[in-house]
């Protein structure tokens, strides 16, 4: 005679999660299935588990090929936000190499850049929308949209392509990275194109080194505007992942 063994399908989450059909409900700063990991982006938080707020809120996650987490401002709001970029007049940005690649600055503060290996790892893993937002001396917002951005690795200079520009809000802004992609990331120590000799700035370029250097200056920096150079007060980059909502994990 064969005794049934008596089986269950409920599922066995983690990290505080609560069962919830065939996924588990995590705490905001979990992901996956079973809440066995950090959250990718800020995204999953939004779709996954219906989080909603406008304050902006600092977390770990951690992309599906990062080593080790890092800290980002979160907004649950417009499907995620995640920002990866803050800067604002009299911040010094005129950074080497390494100091770029791992990142600097206190998201808390205000000032920081995520780093361009974190920020590789974060746009490999999905389709993503860049958002710039920025705010002038004459305290007119403006911003330019970006879609399908990507930063290659490290052997690619971290390079930075994208699909589509577009303006909005109070003032037309012109595209301030370039309309020939992709554009190799420069500073003063790993000078790849030659440009920061040129510019004086770190930043992403063109062969013929046009491109986005302005932002990563010292002090003072500006904005492209009809074909002029606008004075900004400050700066943010965030980004919303457009691709499906869960990761297959």
């Amino acid at each position: 005679m064969v005794t049934e063994v008596p089986t269950t399908t409920e599922i066995v989450c983690q990290n505080g999660g609560t069962p919830n059909g065939s996924r588990c409900h995590c705490p905001i700063q979990y992901g996956g299935r079973t809440c066995h990991r950090l959250i990718r982006d800020c995204s999953e938080p939004f779709y996954n588990h219906g989080y909603r707020t406008e304050v902006a809120t600092l977390y770990n996650i951690q992309p599906q090929t990062a080593p080790c987490p890092f800290e980002v401002q979160c907004i649950f709001k417009w499907g995620g936000v995640v920002t990866v970029f803050r800067r604002g007049q009299g911040s010094n940005f005129d950074k080497n190499w390494e100091e770029y690649k791992e990142g600097f600055g206190d998201p808390d503060s205000g000032n920081f850049f995520v780093g361009l290996e974190n920020l590789h790892h974060l746009l490999k893993q999905a389709k993503f929308e860049l958002n710039i937002w920025i705010e002038n001396v004459d305290m007119k917002n403006g911003g330019a949209f970006y879609e399908n951005v990507t930063v290659g690795s490290e052997s690619e200079s971290y390079a930075l392509s994208y699909d589509i520009f577009q303006d909005y809000r109070d003032f037309d802004a012109d595209d301030g990275f370039s309309a020939s992609v992709p554009m190799s990331f420069s500073a003063r120590d790993n000078d790849v194109n030659q440009c920061y000799n040129q510019s004086g700035n770190a930043g992403w370029y063109t062969p013929n080194c046009a491109g986005f250097g302005g932002v990563f200056s010292d002090g003072y920096f500006d904005w492209p505007f009809l074909g002029n150079a606008v004075e900004v007060s400050s700066m943010s980059f965030s980004f919303v992942r457009a691709s499906p909502l869960y990761y297959d994990d």
